[in-house]
């Protein structure tokens, strides 16, 4: 195995974000190899108390999930965005009817003292 320099790195990459695909070629090369194991043995292990490990590929799979999303809605159409936002027509709709509020006179018991009454 090759390991390159960090100045390597910088001079050679093309992408600023060369840390963003090296780490994803990673993931991918420790993910094949995982899938490579003994199954029934790494069950077993999971079930033995490293539970903690499933726990770990849950949480990668999440983030992993959420940046998929965020590049695959990226390749959407921007233009077909905004005609369709455009297209949506709000004329059907009602507007809402307010009542005035009514203005009523305070209620006033008569058993309520007043601060004179205390004197």
């Amino acid at each position: 195995m090759d390991i390159k320099s960090f100045k390597s790195f910088n001079e050679n990459s093309e992408n600023v974000n060369y840390m963003f695909f090296s780490n994803l070629q990673h993931i991918c090369r420790m993910a094949s190899e995982i899938l490579e194991m003994d199954e029934s043995q790494i069950d077993e292990m999971l079930t033995d108390g490293h539970d903690w490990a499933n726990d770990h590929i849950s949480k990668s799979m999440e983030s992993i999930s959420h940046v998929y999303n965020f590049l695959h809605a990226s390749d959407l159409d921007k233009e077909e965005m905004q005609s369709q936002f455009e297209d949506e027509t709000f004329e059907d709709e009602e507007e809402p009817q307010f009542e005035e509020p009514i203005e009523e006179e305070p209620i006033i018991e008569e058993s309520v003292k007043s601060f004179k009454d205390f004197k």
